[in-house]
């Protein structure tokens, strides 16, 4: 949050200084703002471009928007605002998830390998045999997430900078939850996928039974199915994998007792997890932004999840930026003020289920 009124102004108007004419105090240095009205700053941000400036707050503000620098400034204002509260919560999917920027809102298909065609031993002279491979196709689409927000030219007169800006940091947040809310979403569905077995399956070795509360067994247990999971080749030859699990998520309630665990498994020199900790996949449960439907876990669910570097199962797909974008619009007739749109277009696909 800001700490004097103009403090979040003042940044916007930095990002700007270097475009503006050198003889006015804009470019001295955008300290001297921090007491000043929105009403002033649109008054220079109108003498700077050699436009007349209005008698009264309102008409200033009104041209400034129209004619000066001024929406350029409230743009790149709220724009670092929204970015800024984007990052600030963290995303406990980061490191497993794979991202894949999109080129379009049509259907992006994926090849998930369902067998795997090993090295043959050739001998002196022989033509090696041809490679050919089994494979299921999974696919899925951008959607576009977006809001808008006006300001009239009263919300402006008024000053209230820093309320909007308050509107931007909530936009910012919201754009922040859509990526974990699809992908846990995802989870607790459990999608069934193209080869119509469910992403956790008996049948797969990767689903715990109901009584099956972490522990340091229980984590071995789930530790041994991944690492043990094997794949077979055209010839009906098992291969190993060796899949690593790297993130071991749970619900807050489980947060000590697997601090706990993984404390010991480093001490006792075994392999390093990375702990998660997220609500949504516990009893707060959470609402998927695609369908609005609402899934809910328990307070003993976990989950193990390898890197997505080694084989992510599940693809956060991007069109354009992975991050909210922040746009202004013209607003219809009769109406004075500024518009802005913030839009994130985003997806969230289980391609797999190897290494969960």
């Amino acid at each position: 949050m800001v700490t004097t009124r103009h403090d979040s102004l003042t940044n916007g108007l930095r990002l700007r200084t270097k475009q503006i004419a050198r003889h006015s105090p804009l470019a001295k240095g955008v300290e001297v703002f921090a007491n000043w009205t929105l009403a002033q700053i649109a008054g220079e941000c109108l003498r700077t471009a050699g436009l007349p400036t209005p008698e009264n707050a309102q008409g200033t503000i009104r041209a400034a928007i129209s004619a000066g620098d001024l929406n350029d400034v409230l743009t790149a204002t709220f724009g670092a605002q929204l970015i800024k509260s984007y990052h600030e919560g963290g995303d406990s999917t980061l490191g497993w998830c794979r991202e894949s920027e999109v080129p379009n809102f049509r259907d992006q298909q994926r090849i998930r390998l369902i067998e795997v065609g090993g090295l043959a031993r050739l001998a002196r002279g022989e033509t090696p045999a041809d490679a050919s491979i089994a494979a299921d196709l999974e696919t899925y689409k951008v959607a576009r997430y977006a809001r808008k927000f006006v300001a009239s030219d009263e919300d402006l007169a008024d000053d209230l900078v820093e309320a909007i800006n308050a509107v931007f940091g909530d936009l910012g947040r919201a754009a922040a939850r859509l990526r974990p809310d699809l992908v846990y979403s995802l989870l607790l569905s459990n999608p069934t996928l193209s080869d119509d077995v469910a992403m956790f399956d008996s049948s797969r070795g990767n689903l715990g039974e109901a009584e099956s509360e972490l522990s340091t067994s229980t984590l071995q247990i789930g530790i041994a199915a991944i690492q043990n999971a094997v794949a077979t080749d055209r010839e009906g030859n098992a291969v190993t994998l060796n899949c690593r699990p790297r993130y071991l998520v749970v619900p807050p309630n489980l947060t000590t007792i697997a601090a706990g665990i993984l404390h010991n498994l480093v001490c006792e020199g075994g392999i390093g997890l990375e702990l998660r900790v997220d609500a949504r996949i516990g009893t707060a449960g959470v609402t998927d932004p695609a369908t609005g439907e609402k899934h809910v876990g328990t307070a003993t669910n976990w989950y193990l999840l390898p890197d997505a570097a080694q084989g992510a199962a599940i693809e956060i797909g991007y069109f354009d930026n992975l991050q909210p974008e922040l746009s202004t619009f013209a607003l219809g007739s009769g109406q004075w003020g500024v518009g802005w749109r913030v839009k994130l277009d985003i997806a969230a696909k289980a391609l797999g289920w190897r290494g969960c």
